[in-house]
């Protein structure tokens, strides 16, 4: 439990990475299809309903539905949609404002140190069905992490860290540098695919 409570934490507040180079994708690796998740520059985007992190929680459920549950009992700042793969985090309890959003591309397995069963705690039941667009790249759960960069025309950078299964996508000009981009990855790092990818402000939304 404390190995998961620690993973959690650090996709939440972001860690440092190390910066490695790491061979272009073919064309053959781009995922294709519509996406109905975007994370884009400072914003989320779900069905074409745009969701940011100067939003309440009541706002997001609305566009997210309300088929929801706290992945905790005694923790409301953790909500997940077990149906669509999709959890967000608040910034409980100073607010409700939405910190960070997080979609389920697929559960790590069980012999995973950070296995959670699914439907339990921040796993939601189903994992997410679909591409999601990252700044203009669709990434799936088939996506080499490491490829990301190459595949967005270079408008981001990925680092991985060591000792943590995260890899950071940052942008490569001054925009938006407060909302961070993280994928949880296994051993492989660079060139493993996501299991999860997070993005928003964490815990220091902008006002």
């Amino acid at each position: 439990m404390i190995k998961k409570t620690l993973l959690l934490l650090f996709f939440v507040l972001g860690l440092g990475a190390c910066d490695f180079g790491h061979p272009a994708a073919s064309a053959t690796d781009t995922p294709k299809g519509a996406s109905p998740l975007a994370f884009q520059d400072d914003h989320v985007k779900y069905n074409g309903q745009r969701l940011d992190f100067t939003q309440n929680l009541s706002s997001w459920i609305k566009v997210l539905g309300s088929n929801h549950r706290t992945a905790f009992p005694n923790d409301p700042s953790i909500v997940v949609w077990d149906d669509l793969g999709i959890r967000v985090y608040t910034d409980f309890p100073k607010s409700q404002r939405v910190v960070t959003a997080s979609v389920t591309l697929r559960g790590e397995p069980e012999d995973s140190p950070s296995y959670i069963p699914p439907g339990e705690g921040v796993r939601p039941r189903r994992d997410y069905a679909y591409s999601v667009l990252v700044n203009g790249v669709l990434v799936s759960k088939n996506t080499r992490v490491g490829d990301v960069a190459h595949l967005s025309g270079g408008r981001l950078r990925i680092d991985c860290s060591r000792g943590i299964s995260i890899c950071g996508a940052s942008r490569n000009d001054d925009n938006f540098i407060q909302i961070k981009t993280y994928f949880g990855v296994d051993d492989r790092r660079y060139d493993s695919t996501p299991y999860v990818i997070e993005f928003g402000p964490g815990h220091n939304p902008p006002e």
